[in-house]
């Protein structure tokens, strides 16, 4: 299989064609299943719209239809040619970062409940030479992208507290492995969170951008150097707290927001399949 993007349309505008007036193709669609390391393979039709639905720098995407689901999903054809590693690579990455946020989702209050979208990998079987093609949830509505770390974008209100919910998911993703990996920062947009960056004590997790030991203490310093003053609590001090004592802390100065400020559900999606725990409860 190769990752070739020349096999797909290059048109723009309208991708609202009906279902029915678009053939069926056959697909092998891969997941990663963190809780277990391993991929979970399973053969699957797919009607894929001939327009784009979307285009930025690094992706062209195509919305794609899994007839036997209905799901409607995303193709991101990338511009450029990456390697398979790299794709497997991008959905071992978010898959990992999904279930750290589904445990921290578990112990949150309803104020600070973040969601990353799924993704997955197709093999489109009866295209030239199979070409490998990396998936995601559609999300509809403004799908304008943002870096969301321990730091917050802008002063907006929106951004400030997106800001404080993400530096508590990286320090309890912390906390539950007992300090061997760091979330340091992720792609934000409608609300939904992906590509996560993942610095690890092997270098093993994060792929490409893992920094390892340096990743993992730069962004101990950042957080101590946004939380301990406001906080009033030492940096050491700080790096120690468990994690479900700190998010109550954060919850009660405020930082996740009030519960009126809540008018909107995220996009329905369906729940993964490894939701079990990898990490310490």
């Amino acid at each position: 299989p190769t990752l070739c993007p020349c096999s797909f349309p290059v048109k723009m505008g309208d991708s609202n064609a009906s279902w029915d007036s678009i053939t069926e193709e056959e697909a092998d669609k891969q997941i990663f299943l963190t809780s277990k390391n391993e991929w979970e393979n399973s053969k699957c039709k797919l009607r894929v719209e001939k327009s784009l639905y979307k285009w930025g720098s690094k992706y062209n995407c195509i919305k794609v239809l899994e007839v036997d689901s209905g799901t409607v999903r995303v193709l991101k054809v990338a511009k450029e040619n990456p390697s398979p590693e790299q794709y497997y690579d991008t959905v071992k990455i978010q898959s990992l970062g999904s279930l750290c946020c589904t445990l921290f989702c578990k112990v949150t209050p309803k104020t600070c409940k973040p969601s990353f979208l799924q993704c997955n990998i197709y093999m489109l079987k009866q295209r030239p030479n199979q070409p490998l093609i990396l998936a995601e949830d559609l999300v509809e509505g403004d799908y304008t992208k943002k870096v969301v770390g321990i730091l917050p974008a802008t002063a907006s209100k929106e951004d400030v507290l997106e800001s404080h919910k993400f530096a508590m998911f990286s320090f309890y993703t912390f906390f539950q492995s007992e300090g061997g990996m760091a979330i340091d920062k992720v792609i934000s947009a409608s609300g939904m969170w992906s590509a996560p960056v993942i610095h690890s004590v092997d270098k093993t997790l994060g792929g490409a951008e893992d920094r390892g030991h340096d990743g993992i203490a730069k962004w101990k310093q950042e957080f101590c150097d946004r939380y301990s003053p406001l906080l009033s609590i030492e940096p050491d001090d700080l790096l120690k707290s468990n994690a479900k004592e700190l998010i109550k802390r954060f919850e009660a100065e405020g930082f996740f927001g009030a519960v009126s400020e809540i008018t909107d559900s995220p996009p329905k999606k369906a729940p993964p399949k490894d939701a079990a725990p990898v990490m310490r409860a």
